[in-house]
């Protein structure tokens, strides 16, 4: 049923005329002009206008309380939109663009408490938004949100910025510098610069020397490290550039390192890894499975109070393990086997 239909035959004439006619036709005027585009391909689709908006704009002074991604919203994805309001009833909405004609209208599912943030909130649906460019969310008689994209790509920076994690959750004796940051705003003192000299927990590795961790990424919150879970992320990064050599080269990730003619990923994850060297204990037994304060870290805590567990004594090298063991040789020899294949 979808089989296109064949172009009509035409017949051609059996003894067809040896001589041009004195006069030449005229050809019909067509009614319709014809598609300059064959028929085979796309019709290109007009850029977005806003002309004609959609009723009168409201107000657009910005408010927190018209909540969107700021990264922005993939064109065929779906876009939601959060009001944080109590009301119960709906709530009149616009998506307006950069010079406040209104493009989509609308009104708001209330949604009730949202248990993560303790808010009441409603959501708002403009997935059928798809024209590129840059809009906020308006809700009538509450404000604006900041303004977003809705654009074919939004991560074109995601690998970088995945990278500079690493960067920002070191810990060791060295700042974190604004310099070497996506956003300035994080940069911090060292955290743990005394992990140089951290002792066995109690009752664990009695007469061992202090074991020498500095040089780590914190693995969470808690600001410990852990020799298998570290394992795994030295694991990814390391096969990354076995797999990919091209991949973060000196000088594509802005770290201190940068420019020492050694890829910028091993550098990462040979600063990340120097604690891993320094799990095996003074007696020759097994590697101390993790290291961390003897309790918690307040979910709110400054960088001093943080540091102070080394000199309080609270911060130690725990018993080992045979995976802890195991991790520690297997990073170590990809690294090296790295280093030795790595220019520099």
């Amino acid at each position: 049923t979808n089989t296109p239909t064949p172009p009509p035959t035409v017949k051609v004439p059996t003894n067809p005329p040896t001589s041009n006619p004195t006069n030449v036709p005229t050809p019909p005027s067509p009614t319709h002009s014809p598609t300059s585009n064959p028929t085979n391909q796309p019709t290109p689709v007009p850029p977005p206008t806003t002309s004609s908006p959609i009723g009168s704009a409201f107000p657009a002074v910005e408010s927190d309380k018209v909540r969107v991604n700021q990264v922005g919203y993939l064109r065929f994805a779906s876009k939601i939109g959060v009001i944080v309001d109590s009301s119960t009833g709906p709530l009149q909405w616009q998506v307006q663009d950069s010079v406040g004609s209104v493009i989509l209208a609308g009104e708001s599912t209330p949604f009730g408490l949202d248990d993560a943030s303790g808010d009441e909130v409603h959501q708002v649906d403009f997935s059928s938004l798809t024209d590129l460019g840059t809009y906020k969310l308006v809700v009538n008689g509450i404000g604006a949100s900041l303004e977003f994209a809705i654009a074919p790509s939004l991560y074109a920076d995601l690998p970088h910025e995945a990278m500079n994690y690493f960067y920002f959750h070191r810990m060791g004796p060295d700042a974190i510098l604004a310099e070497h940051l996506v956003d300035e705003r994080y940069a911090r003192d060292a955290l743990h610069p005394a992990d140089g000299a951290v002792p066995p927990y109690p009752g664990w590795c009695e007469g061992c020397d202090d074991f020498d961790l500095l040089g780590s990424w914190a693995d969470a919150g808690d600001f410990g490290v852990y020799t298998v879970n570290h394992a795994i992320s030295a694991w990814t990064l390391l096969n990354l550039h076995e797999l990919f050599p091209e991949a973060f080269v000196d000088g594509t990730l802005n770290i201190p390192e940068s420019g020492n003619s050694v890829p910028d990923v091993l550098d990462e994850v040979n600063y990340g890894s120097r604690f891993v060297r320094g799990m095996l204990p003074s007696d020759g037994g097994l590697a101390s499975h993790k290291a961390h304060n003897h309790a918690w870290s307040a979910f709110t805590i400054t960088i001093e109070a943080e540091n102070a567990q080394n000199a309080m004594g609270t911060r130690s090298a725990m018993g080992s393990s045979t995976p802890a063991t195991y991790a520690v040789a297997r990073v170590n020899a990809q690294l090296a086997r790295m280093y030795s294949a790595a220019p520099g």
